[in-house]
């Protein structure tokens, strides 16, 4: 049944046979763990019995569906703080049903939670739950709430204001922040003997003793909720300003300017300068950062006053302000220091860390997370030539819902940050990237190598930093000088998870389709040296006849092998592949041979017996490298694909019932940074009208 569904056969019945079956089929199908604090069997019932899709004026749902998604959606938010989602398409089904009747209350938490959940969703198409992508988008850009800016320029100036969150609290760090900031409220995760506290503790600090073993992310989730300030300072590391003259600095720019987190840069003990204010840019499984910013924010702005005399190199009209007179100069970037000053009311508006992982990847996590968030609507621009083309006044939009902007993320220069100890960063110093102050110590897999006042739960850096790129679906992080670290699948390891990418219109993970070629170039050497005959078909035929390569989209490769030879594979080449460090095995019903590069890796290539003609007379390129193909293999790729095949249609061969199915390349996660959105239709120029 599985296998006529991906041929989109049978879609009719899809719905009739899935609502027939056992919570546990449910479970299977729905990427739902069904033993949870929400009864997603019974919410998926109600969906299918009381929501129309489509209906005029949009997507509807009866009441009792609304009060069971506002239930799901309350119960998700307070296990989120201390624990991952677990059903991503149920939670997608139960926030878009929140935002699209507009619940009172339920909007702000269902929009983070369904910005989450939609992420790490499989195929919402209507088959099972009783929603399509684009209803759920739709929900999302009419309904979605705006964080709300309070004006907290009076309360900037007093520290007793401000509560330092510090989740990994040496004693030394403790004794610094009393020192220094005698005024705040302190937030102290022991990292140590608590003893060694007990001169420090007063009714302004408040000790933590249970976070030792547990990962910076869990440990702060279990610190920010107890949180009666307006403002917050965290410190993932060891930065403070000299003084509360320097916080109070920060917090009066993050009123001034309307700015949900803000940072400054760090002079170390070598007395080195560096900032850390990156934009993050995410797109088809590469992490980078780019030191660029696009905008900068001071208060007040400088449109009068004291300018330079006539002849000055800037000009007559250029105002001079001494860095005394404003809040500011800040740059606005997706990142910033590890130490940094928030309103509260923001960290509750993005949400929790991703409580399993520990240190600065926690931190690098929730940057990313706030990229993605929708938080505010679009502004109009002033005319102002210079930055006209961008259509918002902080950052590009938040991927998935156009007509939203991400909070903003400053850094700001009118404060410098202290280290009390030595503390290495993913964005810091680029002189010593491989040293104990640059990125090279969160990638380290010895963990006996881990400085405990960082770390505390046992498992090395490059764990975390595996769970991370595992979280925001990436492969490759290319640091601030170039270099890249790899995490995707290889020979000798399994693959991604291929439900991550597959049909979903997003591009293959590079990692997995160099394996498919490898597999793919060792097929061609050792069919030569056994003289066995084959050839290419179906999606990497089709892929050479578009583009001379594999499909960026496809997951195994298929040859068609020559009658004769193909008997000849079980007795004479299946211990040479498995001597040579390969997978061979033979496909129930006996008709197709797979190739993996070991057991648990699922990239294959399929040597297939079939009832076709053979004809291995032509030719075709893949990547510089010639297979034998059919003779006018147009005919074969036609059959298969239909007349239309130069157009890249990623779904339609799969999900009969996509919403989307024939339509050309769309994602089904759209904003998701895999999906092929830059990706040419290769649409019939007749029909879009350009010849």
């Amino acid at each position: 049944v599985w296998v006529m569904f991906l041929r989109g056969r049978i879609a009719p019945c899809w719905a009739g046979l899935v609502l027939a079956g056992s919570p546990s089929t449910l479970e299977s199908f729905t990427l739902c763990e069904f033993e949870d604090i929400v009864d997603w069997h019974e919410l998926l019932q109600a969906g299918r019995r009381g929501c129309e899709l489509p209906v005029e004026g949009g997507w509807q749902c009866t009441p009792d569906v609304v009060e069971l998604a506002v239930r799901a959606v309350a119960a998700v938010d307070e296990r989120s703080w201390f624990d991952q989602i677990r059903c991503p398409n149920g939670v997608s089904f139960a926030a878009a049903v929140v935002l699209r009747h507009n619940v009172h209350g339920s909007v702000s938490v269902a929009q983070r939670l369904f910005v989450q959940g939609f992420r790490e969703s499989f195929l919402i198409d209507g088959s099972i739950w009783t929603a399509n992508t684009f209803e759920m988008i739709k929900a999302v850009e009419e309904n979605f709430v705006e964080y709300q800016f309070e004006d907290l320029r009076s309360e900037a100036a007093d520290a007793a204001q401000i509560t330092v969150v510090a989740p990994r609290c040496s004693p030394e760090l403790a004794s610094e922040i009393v020192g220094r900031l005698p005024s705040v409220f302190v937030f102290c995760a022991v990292t140590d003997d608590v003893r060694r506290y007990a001169p420090l503790v007063s009714d302004r600090v408040r000790l933590w003793e249970d976070a030792s073993s547990v990962p910076l992310g869990s440990v702060l989730n279990h610190m920010l909720p107890e949180l009666n300030t307006p403002f917050a300072f965290l410190i993932v590391g060891a930065g403070l300003p000299a003084d509360e003259a320097g916080l109070l600095k920060l917090t009066t720019a993050l009123a001034a300017s309307d700015l949900a987190i803000v940072g400054a840069p760090v002079v170390d003990d070598t007395a080195v300068y560096f900032d850390q204010c990156y934009q993050m840019n995410l797109e088809h499984w590469e992490l980078g950062f780019d030191a660029k910013f696009r905008w900068s924010a001071l208060d007040p702005p400088i449109d009068s006053g004291e300018t330079w005399a006539q002849g000055d190199r800037y000009g007559p009209d250029v105002t001079r302000h001494r860095l005394r007179d404003v809040t500011g100069p800040c740059k606005i970037c997706d990142t910033t220091s590890s130490s940094f000053v928030a309103r509260t009311t923001a960290l509750n508006f993005i949400g929790p860390f991703h409580n399993t992982l520990d240190g600065e990847w926690a931190l690098m996590e929730y940057f990313n997370r706030i990229r993605e968030l929708p938080a505010m609507r679009m502004r109009e621009l002033k005319s102002d030539e210079t930055v006209a083309k961008w259509l918002n006044p902080f950052r590009r939009s938040v991927p998935m819902v156009q007509s939203a902007a991400s909070l903003p993320v400053a850094t700001c220069l009118s404060v410098h940050l202290e280290e009390v100890f030595r503390t290495p960063h993913l964005l810091g110093r680029k002189d010593d990237m491989r040293g104990d102050r640059g990125p090279g110590y969160w990638f380290v897999e010895d963990a006996s190598k881990i400085d405990s006042r960082i770390s505390m739960i046992g498992e090395p850096p490059y764990t975390s930093a595996s769970k991370f790129m595992a979280a925001i679906d990436a492969k490759y992080i290319k640091l601030s000088d170039g270099q890249v670290k790899k995490f995707g699948c290889g020979m000798h390891n399994a693959n991604c998870p291929i439900s991550n990418w597959l049909y979903k219109g997003f591009s293959i993970p590079p990692c997995c389709q160099r394996t498919l070629k490898k597999l793919l170039f060792y097929t061609d050497d050792l069919f030569r040296e056994y003289g066995v005959r084959y050839m290419l078909t179906d999606g990497a035929l089709l892929g050479s006849l578009k583009f001379g390569g594999l499909l960026q989209w496809d997951s195994d490769i298929d040859l068609h092998v020559r009658t004769e030879d193909f008997h000849r594979i079980g007795p004479e080449l299946k211990e040479r592949v498995e001597k040579d460090g390969y997978f061979l095995r033979a496909h129930a019903g006996g008709r197709s041979w797979l190739l993996q590069p070991n057991e648990h890796n699922y990239l294959m290539i399929e040597w297939n017996l079939r009832d076709d003609r053979f004809d291995d007379s032509w030719k075709v390129p893949i990547d510089n490298r010639l297979f034998p193909a059919m003779r006018n293999v147009m005919v074969n790729a036609s059959d298969w694909y239909g007349v239309d095949f130069l157009q890249h249609k990623i779904r339609h061969v799969f999900v009969g019932r996509a919403e989307d199915a024939d339509l050309a390349m769309k994602c089904a996660t759209p904003g998701h940074p895999s999906c092929l959105h830059s990706f040419p239709p290769g649409a019939n120029c007749r029909f879009v009208g350009t010849c």
